[in-house]
């Protein structure tokens, strides 16, 4: 599976998980619903910053966004590095 399938395969899941919808995703991002539609059906490889956004927004790490691995959840406290 190429890295840009997983990392859809893992917004999918956040999105599930938290009851939303591409939209609102992308409302919530500040980005077109067209582009996160494109991440999620692995047309277009995500952003680093589509990731530190989901990851901030969302309180998920970019590891697990990207391979699956690693914790989920960010720990509190975070220094934003990106």
């Amino acid at each position: 599976m190429h890295i840009v399938e997983i990392s859809g395969e893992r917004i999918k899941t956040l999105l599930e998980a938290r009851g939303l919808s591409q939209r609102e995703l992308a409302l919530s991002l500040g980005l077109s619903p067209g582009y996160v539609s494109d991440i999620l059906r692995g047309r277009t490889k995500p952003s680093l910053e589509f990731l530190k956004r989901v990851s901030e927004e969302y309180n998920v790490t970019i590891d697990w966004l990207v391979t699956g691995k690693g914790s989920k959840l960010r720990e509190k406290g975070i220094n934003k590095l990106v």
